[in-house]
């Protein structure tokens, strides 16, 4: 039994299993998430779901500061002992949807960077806050399902909007498994971290170009041009002088399209009038 599990259960804590929580207890993982996060001593650290402090400890010694936010109150308890003499470490306990709200402001005028333990329900959402709105940080590493590991991290062929989001600001990279037994309780599922780096700011043609790449994802199975045609019914030309314009089969699928691609699609869609 691992020391942190042996803790917790003194501490008359027990995984909630209404919320899907699983803690992650194998040292050896815990270390290579730290090490993953690429630190040089100086940076500034936002810990999502920082638990009983298990991987902040880690994060503390290679980092300048570890702001790090957890909701659960009960996980106060035991915060304390695992970063006794961490004199850089900072406890939130709140929601982080709600505390980034307030406390945005703080990180305008300085770099930092995520890392974050997160649940499935939450991931969509965090990746769309830290990647398109502002401040940004300078790099993501996230602890999530590796099947939505896969998701980010794909390829044309099997894109998604997911990884259409997140390729849009940044290059993702799939950088190990962390795998089921490494957690107590065992999930059903393993996990994997992801890391996005180069996060660049996009933002002057956000709105529209997403509307635009939703509207192509709404129906997988269908033809892009389809899917287009559906999202936007009076502007059928449009939407077929911008694939002709962009040199696109009109049997391509949404999955099939790299970033840039739909954003020479985009890019043609708002150009063209008419079939050429």
């Amino acid at each position: 039994m691992s020391n942190l599990k042996q803790l917790l259960i003194k501490s008359g804590i027990k995984p909630n299993k209404s919320s899907g929580q699983n803690f992650l207890i194998d040292e050896n993982m815990l270390k290579l998430i730290a090490d993953a996060a690429a630190l040089r001593g100086d940076e500034t650290v936002l810990e999502i779901g920082a638990g009983p402090g298990n991987l902040t400890k880690y994060l503390a010694d290679k980092s300048g500061r570890v702001i790090a936010v957890e909701p659960d109150r009960t996980m106060g308890k035991i915060f304390g002992r695992a970063l006794t003499g961490k004199k850089n470490v900072e406890l939130i306990q709140s929601d982080i949807l709600r505390w980034w709200d307030e406390s945005r402001k703080n990180f305008a005028n300085g770099s930092f960077i995520v890392v974050a333990n997160i649940p499935y329900n939450l991931t969509s959402r965090l990746f769309r806050i830290f990647l398109s709105e502002s401040p940004k940080p300078d790099r993501l590493i996230f602890l999530v399902q590796e099947e939505v590991a896969d998701r980010v991290c794909a390829k044309p062929g099997e894109m998604s909007l997911l990884s259409v989001s997140v390729r849009y600001y940044g290059h993702p990279e799939k950088l190990f498994t962390v795998p089921r037994t490494a957690f107590w309780p065992s999930p059903e599922v393993d996990s994997a971290v992801v890391s996005v780096s180069t996060i660049v700011n996009n933002a002057e043609m956000d709105e529209e170009f997403f509307r635009f790449v939703r509207i192509g994802f709404s129906a997988r199975r269908k033809q892009l041009h389809n899917n287009l045609k559906s999202g936007f019914p009076e502007l059928h030309s449009r939407v077929m002088g911008a694939f002709q314009s962009s040199g696109f089969s009109p049997n391509i699928r949404p999955q099939e399209l790299a970033v840039d691609d739909w954003k020479t699609l985009f890019f043609n869609f708002q150009k063209a009038k008419k079939p050429l």
